[in-house]
């Protein structure tokens, strides 16, 4: 007596993307970060950059900690992305069916930030507590210009984050194809913002607004439930 086996031995095609964010969720993301960043804005940024900004030299062994956290870089920037993107249908492909969905997440995560940029004109704290003339007393006076659209330049692009919305975008998008990793991911996303406050390149307020467009992005642009 012989049995069909045929169904058995089928390949199965999971949903990658299950786990996507629902709607609400995503009204969420838009909301509490605005909330959060507001505050962070008003009572932190100022004190934490201007100590992390007196501090850049760090003694052992808190020095291979600077180290460490300078690592997590990687993960918001565009080279290590497109590692990423090179090494994720290699090894694993059953993933290449989501690559080009992929791609879009970290193109749209790549422009978001870039746009927002050229409309709002902020500070880095490196260039606010360093060569910026202006005052230095309020959050207020971080943000110099309004629509400057291409009068602008690296030193007064600081909000929002773009290496955290690339980061946080990537990092929702491999939470939903692999739910198991879902810490480590997170982990990394929370890496990249940190050390763009350690390095000096944005305030606290500018990360976390990275942060909810880089979420935003993702959950816009992966399939929902």
């Amino acid at each position: 007596m012989t049995t069909n086996n045929t169904e058995t031995n089928a390949p199965v095609q999971r949903n990658a993307f299950k786990k996507s964010l629902p709607l609400w969720l995503i009204l969420l993301i838009v909301i509490g970060p605005a909330v959060a960043a507001s505050i962070v804005m008003i009572f932190a940024d100022i004190p934490v950059s201007r100590w992390f900004f007196g501090h850049q030299e760090w003694t052992k062994p808190f020095s291979e900690l600077r180290k460490m956290i300078m690592m997590f870089e990687t993960f918001g920037h565009l080279t290590g992305m497109i590692i990423l993107l090179i090494a994720l249908p290699i090894l694993d492909p059953a993933m290449r069916r989501y690559w080009k969905r992929i791609c879009i997440v970290m193109l749209a995560a790549c422009i978001a930030p870039n746009v927002i940029k050229i409309l709002i004109a902020r500070c880095r704290p490196r260039y606010f507590f360093g060569d910026y003339e202006g005052k230095h007393e309020t959050f207020a006076d971080t943000f110099i210009q309004y629509l400057p659209l291409k009068n602008t330049y690296s030193e007064i692009q600081s909000f929002p984050s773009g290496h955290t919305t690339l980061a946080f975008a990537m990092m929702t998008t491999l939470m939903c194809l692999y739910p198991r990793g879902r810490w480590l991911f997170v982990a990394l996303g929370i890496g990249v913002a940190i050390q763009r406050i350690v390095a000096t390149a944005h305030f606290p307020s500018d990360t976390i607004a990275g942060a909810a467009l880089g979420i935003l992005v993702a959950a816009l642009l992966l399939p929902r439930k």
